[in-house]
């Protein structure tokens, strides 16, 4: 049975902002994440022995569009609600490894992998039972490489290349305040437009990761 005095204590505790954390406002913190990336406009294994083939090259390959990413990132949280973040983050690779069968047996070894830097800002909305969730949005500097390394005929070849430039990211995410000090974070962001298509290639890549943050 609910009654007017119920649902009233029920909303005041889930929307009630927990003013221990809220006095933390004005401060600089510094965490941690660690999870999975996922190149999201990775060619399918049929597309790129349709590439290979469109040179004369007739082969079977497997792709593996995820991998592990990891990232460090600090900021300044102005009050409860807003914060400015840079950080640091290594989005792993995508690997494509291709058996050659004509007009030589042979292997083909491509990687792309890439890193950036970012800056945004952060909008913090606090729950009640020291939980918050967040969104951000702001810019990253990229940096992309792909390698290819080649077998066959009794010899081998490699070569990469490489591109840099800067594009927007964005995000969501939640935190668990475990005290004044420590907080637990988990946050998906999307870096938008990585490499080049007419050098890397070019993707947006996701990021999934879990962490510590640390606040003083």
């Amino acid at each position: 049975m609910r009654t007017p005095l119920v649902c009233t204590i029920l909303a005041s505790a889930l929307l009630a902002t927990p003013t221990a954390f809220a006095a933390g406002a004005g401060h600089f913190y510094i965490g941690a994440g660690l999870g999975g990336t996922t190149v999201k406009d990775a060619p399918s294994a049929s597309e790129f022995d349709s590439d290979l083939a469109s040179i004369g090259i007739t082969a079977s390959s497997s792709v593996d569009d995820t991998d592990t990413g990891w990232k460090l990132y600090g900021g300044y949280m102005f009050n409860q609600n807003l914060a400015v973040e840079a950080s640091y983050a290594d989005l792993g690779e995508l690997s494509i490894d291709s058996t050659i069968t004509a007009p030589l047996a042979g292997t083909l070894a491509t990687t792309w992998e890439a890193q950036t830097l970012a800056v945004s800002a952060v909008g913090i909305w606090p729950l009640a039972y020291n939980f918050e969730i967040f969104g951000k949005a702001g810019f990253h500097y990229w940096d992309a490489e792909i390698t290819a390394t080649a077998t066959g005929g009794g010899g081998a070849a490699s070569g990469s290349d490489d591109d840099n430039g800067t594009d927007v990211l964005y995000g969501i995410g939640a935190a668990y305040n475990l005290n004044d000090n420590f907080a637990l974070r988990a946050e998906w962001e999307r870096y938008s437009n990585i490499g080049d298509d007419n050098t890397t290639g070019e993707s947006d890549v996701d990021m999934w990761s879990a962490g510590v943050q640390y606040s003083f």
